[in-house]
């Protein structure tokens, strides 16, 4: 995005990053310590990304919470897979299909 907007290349005004903290896993009994990221990396990413100017959007689509100070820095919606509490999805669900 940076690069297009840089030199003046076609974009779509905006990116997604689908899960890029949770890594591809073997199963549990063979994972090794060495293969997750750690909180260190986990909270500069956050920062990194909600340094973003306000002429760039990025949707994240993650599993892990970004820590607090970062979500006072930006638009953070929290999905709660539950209808009574908050915004169950990405996609909203209209009170006429419960």
């Amino acid at each position: 995005m940076n690069y297009c907007i840089a030199y003046k290349k076609p974009r779509t005004g905006f990116i997604v990053l689908d899960s890029p903290l949770v890594t591809f896993r073997k199963a549990e009994s063979q994972l090794d310590n060495n293969e997750a990221i750690s909180e260190d990396m986990k909270n500069l990413f956050y920062s990194n990304l909600s340094k973003t100017t306000v002429d760039r959007q990025i949707i994240v689509i993650e599993n892990y919470n970004p820590p607090k100070n970062v979500v006072e820095k930006i638009n953070y919606l929290h999905f709660t897979k539950d209808y009574t509490n908050g915004r169950y999805g990405f996609i909203p669900v209209s009170q006429d299909t419960l």
